[in-house]
């Protein structure tokens, strides 16, 4: 995480040089919804130090204090590259099961309970308990 401090005049100065050098940028709750993942996730990810945060902390405000929360800048390829490796840790967990794309199609999900069982037992795929498919 980068900070910095600053006026609240100054805050556009350096948004725009934040979206000169790394294109397009985001929130932390537009990372959640770029990558499919909870803010605190966004977070837990950030102070973990793999995902760049740009932080900017003004005086806004009656008082004139510091703003609590600063105003937090991601850039986008990164989130985009992030959600790349969900979808990939996903897809190899998928195959460890030998579940297909075809195993959690709607069609599939429409299948006789019956018909499910028994696809499932053939593929290998671990059933909980009596009642869960």
């Amino acid at each position: 995480m980068y900070e910095q401090y600053g006026s609240s005049e100054d805050l556009s100065v350096y948004f725009e040089f934040l979206c000169e050098a790394f294109g397009g940028l985001v929130s932390p709750g537009g990372v959640a919804a770029m990558a499919g993942v909870t803010r605190a996730a966004v977070h837990k990810r950030m102070k973990a130090g793999k995902l760049t945060a740009f932080l900017y902390h003004t005086s806004i405000g009656k008082n004139s204090g510091r703003r609590i929360t600063p105003f937090c800048h991601i850039p986008c390829d990164e989130v985009k590259a992030w959600r790349e490796e969900i979808i990939e840790r996903a897809e190899s967990k998928l195959e460890a099961f030998n579940v297909t794309k075809k195993d959690y199609d709607v069609g599939f999900m429409q299948k006789n309970i019956r018909e499910v069982k028994k696809e499932l037992k053939k593929r290998g795929i671990p059933l909980r308990g009596e009642g869960v498919l």
